[in-house]
């Protein structure tokens, strides 16, 4: 059984009033979580992409290769310096 009541000249049964209620709850969780997931987009949307990473992982083996290279140089001139100092005296 629906009991009427009158909002501004318009009949409402309880029962649309209380659907209503519930739509206007269901439109503002939906909002809430259209706001997270646009959040969530902007985030994802700073984050590095693959080929980015993969850019980046290229650059760090092309390094470790040049440094290691540089080592052996360094390691290289000082046993020369060494052995020069040692002919010196």
């Amino acid at each position: 059984m629906y009991n009427e009541s009158t909002t501004m000249g318009t009949k409402i049964t309880h029962d649309e009033s209380s659907n209503g209620v519930l739509l206007e709850q269901i439109i503002h969780q939906n909002q809430i979580v259209l706001e997270n997931l646009t959040d969530m987009q902007k985030k994802m949307n700073e984050l590095a992409t693959r080929t980015e990473l993969s850019e980046v992982k290229a650059d760090t083996e092309t390094i470790k290769k040049a440094l290691a290279d540089t080592s052996r140089q360094i390691y290289s001139h000082e046993k020369r310096i060494t052995k020069l100092e040692h002919q010196a005296i």
